[in-house]
């Protein structure tokens, strides 16, 4: 009895911590080097990017960036998976 218990505890736990790896990969899916690719394939020179937030389904990124001479903060939004759009506001 002893043993089913120590087995069933430990296959919990087990399950929860994978659980909670799936969900940060999940939350983590478009990596900052995706959105470094994906600026600089549309002409952005990056300057800096960060992460903005994340929710369950949706994530941000910002980035300053340059594109024709101009100065901007780009937003990059996201899915669970992948890069959706972006759009800029002058810096």
């Amino acid at each position: 009895a002893l043993f089913l218990v120590v087995l069933l505890t430990s296959s919990t736990i087990a399950l929860n911590v994978i659980g909670v790896n799936v969900i940060s990969e999940a939350h983590a899916a478009v990596s900052e080097e995706q959105v470094y690719q994906y600026l600089t394939d549309r002409g952005y020179q990056v300057l800096s990017i960060r992460r903005g937030s994340t929710q369950r389904v949706m994530s941000t990124w910002y980035a300053d960036t340059i594109k024709n001479g101009i100065r901007y903060t780009t937003t990059v939004y996201c899915n669970e998976n992948e890069i959706i759009g972006h759009g800029d506001m002058p810096f």
